[in-house]
């Protein structure tokens, strides 16, 4: 499976630290709190069960991340995302029900949540394209399913050069006189509505 991605497109020391670091001591922590939460089930506990789903959920998708980022790394980036919103929307459920009793600690919850959650959250959402299958083409990072009507729309645009000092794709004719863009740093041919070269991870827009 590694032969159909490009591996000179894995960015930068943060996800490298947040995959190998981070994430197997969240999936050791989280065991714990599984343990702990098993008593829900028993004591039938709406409250109780729900916090056992949660953690159960929270450590089957981050490890899910961490394993698929290995081969299939577009399938982790999902799991990463749904696992973001699962503990934001968590965060802000446990604040509406604890509220009354210990408020101090469903807004601290809520607020330590907002700010892991958030910065990850966008890190990866404008690095996407880096962790699709080689000849995949995303073009926009921020959309989470580019087949999509966004996705048909922003292929219908007519493109245009982009206005910022990222490389800008060198334009050329193919052998069938259409026209095509290539990658400055890497020659590779790319798709006029691409932001990021799917071969080298060059930013484009």
């Amino acid at each position: 499976m590694n032969k159909h991605y490009n591996h000179q497109q894995t960015p930068l020391l943060f996800h490298r630290i947040y995959w190998l670091m981070w994430t197997p001591a969240q999936i050791v922590m989280g065991f714990p709190g599984i343990i702990e939460a098993f008593g829900g089930l028993q004591t039938a506990d709406i409250y109780g069960i729900a916090d056992f789903i949660y953690a159960v959920l929270t450590v089957f998708l981050m490890a899910v991340y961490f394993v698929a980022f290995f081969s299939w790394k577009l399938h982790g980036w999902y799991a990463l995302m749904a696992q973001l919103v699962i503990n934001v929307i968590y965060a802000f459920v446990s604040l509406a029900v604890t509220w009354q009793d210990d408020a101090a600690f469903a807004l601290s919850l809520v607020i330590g949540t907002l700010i892991r959650c958030i910065p990850v959250g966008i890190y990866y959402m404008k690095r996407k394209p880096l962790f699709a299958p080689k000849g995949f083409d995303i073009p926009a990072a921020g959309f989470l399913f580019p087949g999509g009507a966004a996705y048909q729309g922003q292929q219908n645009q007519q493109w245009q050069p982009p206005q910022n000092d990222h490389p800008q794709p060198a334009a050329s004719f193919d052998e069938n006189g259409e026209r095509a863009y290539i990658c400055p740093k890497c020659g590779s041919a790319v798709k006029p509505t691409s932001n990021f070269c799917i071969h080298c991870g060059t930013r484009l827009k």
